[in-house]
Protein backbone atom coordinates (compact mmCIF):
# COMPACT_ATOMS: atom_id res chain seq x y z
CA UNK A 1 0.00 0.00 0.00
CA UNK A 2 1.55 3.53 -0.89
CA UNK A 3 1.32 6.06 1.22
CA UNK A 4 1.59 9.97 0.66
CA UNK A 5 4.35 11.08 1.96
CA UNK A 6 4.32 14.21 4.45
CA UNK A 7 6.54 17.12 5.09
CA UNK A 8 6.56 17.00 9.05
CA UNK A 9 7.76 20.75 10.65
CA UNK A 10 9.14 19.99 13.75
CA UNK A 11 8.06 22.29 16.71
CA UNK A 12 11.60 23.22 17.69
CA UNK A 13 12.30 24.31 14.10
CA UNK A 14 13.75 27.90 13.84
CA UNK A 15 14.46 30.05 10.61
CA UNK A 16 17.91 31.39 11.08
CA UNK A 17 18.27 35.11 11.18
CA UNK A 18 20.65 34.64 8.13
CA UNK A 19 18.16 32.96 5.71
CA UNK A 20 16.52 33.78 3.28
CA UNK A 21 13.22 32.08 1.66
CA UNK A 22 13.61 29.93 -1.20
CA UNK A 23 11.55 30.68 -4.50
CA UNK A 24 8.48 29.23 -5.32
CA UNK A 25 9.55 26.42 -7.16
CA UNK A 26 12.10 25.17 -4.36
CA UNK A 27 9.47 25.19 -1.91
CA UNK A 28 7.98 22.06 -0.51
CA UNK A 29 4.24 21.32 -1.66
CA UNK A 30 2.65 20.27 2.08
CA UNK A 31 -0.81 19.36 -0.13
CA UNK A 32 1.42 16.58 -2.09
CA UNK A 33 -0.77 13.66 -3.14
CA UNK A 34 0.66 10.01 -3.60
CA UNK A 35 2.58 11.03 -6.11
CA UNK A 36 4.74 13.30 -4.67
CA UNK A 37 8.23 13.41 -3.63
CA UNK A 38 9.55 13.13 -0.17
CA UNK A 39 10.04 16.90 0.84
CA UNK A 40 12.05 18.80 3.62
CA UNK A 41 11.82 22.30 5.15
CA UNK A 42 15.18 24.49 3.88
CA UNK A 43 16.52 27.89 3.93
CA UNK A 44 19.02 29.02 1.37
CA UNK A 45 21.50 31.74 1.72
CA UNK A 46 20.77 35.54 1.59
CA UNK A 47 21.89 36.87 -1.82
CA UNK A 48 24.94 38.85 -0.89
CA UNK A 49 25.75 36.84 2.36
CA UNK A 50 29.77 36.41 3.68
CA UNK A 51 29.79 32.66 2.86
CA UNK A 52 33.73 32.50 3.85
CA UNK A 53 32.67 35.03 7.08
CA UNK A 54 34.84 32.91 9.88
CA UNK A 55 33.02 31.68 12.85
CA UNK A 56 32.20 34.44 15.79
CA UNK A 57 35.52 33.23 18.51
CA UNK A 58 34.99 33.01 22.14
CA UNK A 59 37.13 35.41 24.71
CA UNK A 60 39.71 32.47 24.83
CA UNK A 61 39.88 31.90 20.85
CA UNK A 62 37.52 28.72 20.94
CA UNK A 63 34.62 28.62 18.07
CA UNK A 64 31.68 27.41 18.87
CA UNK A 65 30.93 23.87 17.12
CA UNK A 66 28.17 21.48 16.83
CA UNK A 67 28.88 17.91 15.51
CA UNK A 68 25.95 16.04 15.15
CA UNK A 69 23.88 16.71 18.51
CA UNK A 70 26.97 17.86 20.66
CA UNK A 71 28.27 21.77 21.06
CA UNK A 72 32.09 21.84 21.72
CA UNK A 73 34.26 24.58 21.85
CA UNK A 74 37.56 23.79 19.08
CA UNK A 75 40.71 25.80 19.32
CA UNK A 76 42.90 26.94 16.28
CA UNK A 77 46.02 25.61 16.89
CA UNK A 78 49.44 28.37 17.15
CA UNK A 79 49.80 30.82 14.76
CA UNK A 80 47.02 29.51 12.26
CA UNK A 81 46.29 31.86 9.70
CA UNK A 82 42.34 31.73 8.78
CA UNK A 83 43.09 33.54 5.18
CA UNK A 84 44.50 31.11 2.40
CA UNK A 85 46.56 33.93 1.45
CA UNK A 86 48.96 34.01 3.58
CA UNK A 87 47.99 30.13 4.79
CA UNK A 88 51.41 28.15 4.98
CA UNK A 89 51.64 24.37 4.88
CA UNK A 90 53.21 23.35 8.27
CA UNK A 91 56.98 21.52 8.57
CA UNK A 92 55.95 19.26 11.09
CA UNK A 93 54.12 15.67 10.77
CA UNK A 94 52.40 13.45 13.32
CA UNK A 95 54.45 10.42 14.36
CA UNK A 96 52.32 7.34 16.43
CA UNK A 97 53.70 6.42 19.18
CA UNK A 98 51.04 4.25 20.95
CA UNK A 99 47.60 3.21 20.99
CA UNK A 100 44.91 2.50 23.66
CA UNK A 101 41.91 0.49 23.89
CA UNK A 102 40.56 -2.62 22.00
CA UNK A 103 37.55 -3.08 19.92
CA UNK A 104 35.36 -4.79 22.66
CA UNK A 105 33.16 -6.65 20.03
CA UNK A 106 36.13 -8.35 18.38
CA UNK A 107 35.98 -12.19 19.86
CA UNK A 108 39.14 -14.28 19.70
CA UNK A 109 40.94 -11.59 18.61
CA UNK A 110 43.88 -11.28 21.01
CA UNK A 111 47.10 -13.81 20.05
CA UNK A 112 50.34 -14.43 21.25
CA UNK A 113 52.75 -14.29 18.60
CA UNK A 114 55.71 -15.14 20.74
CA UNK A 115 56.61 -15.51 24.27
CA UNK A 116 56.45 -11.78 24.62
CA UNK A 117 54.78 -9.90 22.09
CA UNK A 118 50.98 -10.09 21.01
CA UNK A 119 48.28 -8.44 18.24
CA UNK A 120 45.31 -7.09 19.05
CA UNK A 121 42.74 -4.48 16.99
CA UNK A 122 42.56 -1.35 17.83
CA UNK A 123 39.94 0.93 15.69
CA UNK A 124 41.57 0.77 12.07
CA UNK A 125 44.84 -0.89 13.74
CA UNK A 126 46.48 -4.11 14.55
CA UNK A 127 48.53 -3.09 17.44
CA UNK A 128 51.66 -5.46 18.24
CA UNK A 129 52.64 -4.97 21.19
CA UNK A 130 56.01 -6.26 23.49
CA UNK A 131 54.51 -7.20 26.72
CA UNK A 132 57.95 -6.73 28.80
CA UNK A 133 58.74 -2.74 27.48
CA UNK A 134 55.35 -2.01 26.28
CA UNK A 135 56.31 -0.82 22.89
CA UNK A 136 54.15 -0.85 20.18
CA UNK A 137 54.19 -1.29 16.31
CA UNK A 138 51.31 -1.10 13.98
CA UNK A 139 49.61 -2.85 11.06
CA UNK A 140 47.97 0.14 9.47
CA UNK A 141 46.87 -0.76 6.19
CA UNK A 142 42.79 -1.30 6.81
CA UNK A 143 40.86 1.41 5.60
CA UNK A 144 37.87 1.01 8.33
CA UNK A 145 37.23 -0.60 11.98
CA UNK A 146 39.17 -3.96 12.51
CA UNK A 147 36.51 -6.30 13.16
CA UNK A 148 38.53 -9.84 13.68
CA UNK A 149 42.23 -11.35 13.80
CA UNK A 150 43.58 -14.77 13.43
CA UNK A 151 47.01 -15.91 13.54
CA UNK A 152 48.82 -19.01 12.48
CA UNK A 153 52.25 -19.52 13.65
CA UNK A 154 53.17 -22.07 11.21
CA UNK A 155 53.51 -19.72 8.22
CA UNK A 156 54.11 -16.33 11.35
CA UNK A 157 50.74 -15.07 9.26
CA UNK A 158 48.24 -12.91 10.54
CA UNK A 159 44.82 -12.49 8.86
CA UNK A 160 43.15 -9.43 9.78
CA UNK A 161 38.94 -8.54 8.35
CA UNK A 162 37.84 -5.38 8.19
CA UNK A 163 33.99 -3.63 7.86
CA UNK A 164 32.93 -2.26 4.52
CA UNK A 165 34.63 1.12 4.15
CA UNK A 166 31.67 3.82 2.70
CA UNK A 167 32.39 3.51 -1.43
CA UNK A 168 33.92 0.64 -1.62
CA UNK A 169 33.24 -2.65 -3.17
CA UNK A 170 32.77 -4.51 0.07
CA UNK A 171 35.03 -5.60 3.11
CA UNK A 172 38.18 -7.35 2.93
CA UNK A 173 40.68 -9.59 4.80
CA UNK A 174 44.04 -8.41 4.87
CA UNK A 175 47.49 -11.36 4.91
CA UNK A 176 50.50 -10.07 6.41
CA UNK A 177 53.49 -10.89 8.01
CA UNK A 178 54.20 -9.43 11.93
CA UNK A 179 57.92 -9.45 10.67
CA UNK A 180 57.29 -7.10 7.77
CA UNK A 181 53.98 -5.47 9.36
CA UNK A 182 54.42 -1.79 6.90
CA UNK A 183 52.73 -4.07 3.88
CA UNK A 184 49.92 -6.86 3.71
CA UNK A 185 50.93 -9.78 1.18
CA UNK A 186 47.28 -10.35 0.20
CA UNK A 187 44.25 -8.29 0.07
CA UNK A 188 41.14 -10.72 0.19
CA UNK A 189 38.03 -9.13 -1.63
CA UNK A 190 34.69 -9.99 -0.64
CA UNK A 191 31.14 -8.76 -2.42
CA UNK A 192 29.48 -5.44 -1.48
CA UNK A 193 26.76 -7.36 0.28
CA UNK A 194 29.21 -8.87 2.60
CA UNK A 195 29.03 -5.87 4.85
CA UNK A 196 31.66 -6.86 7.22
CA UNK A 197 33.95 -9.82 8.07
CA UNK A 198 32.87 -11.06 11.25
CA UNK A 199 35.34 -13.96 11.74
CA UNK A 200 38.59 -15.46 10.22
CA UNK A 201 40.24 -18.21 10.38
CA UNK A 202 43.70 -20.41 9.16
CA UNK A 203 43.94 -23.94 8.61
CA UNK A 204 46.52 -25.98 10.63
CA UNK A 205 48.80 -25.98 8.03
CA UNK A 206 48.43 -22.22 7.05
CA UNK A 207 47.45 -22.80 3.23
CA UNK A 208 44.15 -22.40 3.69
CA UNK A 209 42.19 -19.39 5.52
CA UNK A 210 38.22 -19.03 5.75
CA UNK A 211 36.46 -16.20 6.35
CA UNK A 212 32.27 -15.50 7.51
CA UNK A 213 30.73 -12.34 6.51
CA UNK A 214 27.67 -10.62 7.99
CA UNK A 215 25.25 -10.71 5.30
CA UNK A 216 21.78 -12.58 5.35
CA UNK A 217 22.94 -15.78 4.39
CA UNK A 218 26.12 -15.80 7.00
CA UNK A 219 27.90 -16.50 3.91
CA UNK A 220 31.54 -18.52 4.41
CA UNK A 221 34.65 -18.20 2.54
CA UNK A 222 37.37 -20.84 1.50
CA UNK A 223 40.43 -19.14 -0.09
CA UNK A 224 43.88 -21.07 -1.46
CA UNK A 225 47.38 -19.77 -2.71
CA UNK A 226 46.42 -16.15 -1.04
CA UNK A 227 50.34 -15.66 -0.38
CA UNK A 228 53.27 -16.57 -1.08
CA UNK A 229 54.94 -19.79 0.38
CA UNK A 230 58.23 -17.94 1.36
CA UNK A 231 57.94 -16.30 4.55
CA UNK A 232 59.19 -12.42 4.54
CA UNK A 233 62.11 -12.26 6.21
CA UNK A 234 62.34 -11.96 9.88
CA UNK A 235 62.62 -9.21 11.83
CA UNK A 236 65.88 -9.02 13.50
CA UNK A 237 66.25 -9.46 17.57
CA UNK A 238 66.33 -5.74 18.80
CA UNK A 239 70.31 -5.50 19.45
CA UNK A 240 70.82 -8.45 17.32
Amino acid sequence: QSIAPRCMASARARRPKSAARLPPSLRCDRTADATGQPCSTKWAPKEGANRDALPKQQDDGGVRVTYGRSTTLVYPPTAWQPHHARARAVDRTLKRVGAYGYNGDCLNSVHFISDTECVYPVACLVVLMDLQSGAQRFFEEHTARVTTVAWNGRRRLCASGQADEKGSDGPQVLVWSPDACDRAVARLQHPLHARWVTAVGFSPDGQTLVSLSADDAYTYYLWRDFAPREAPARRAAPGG
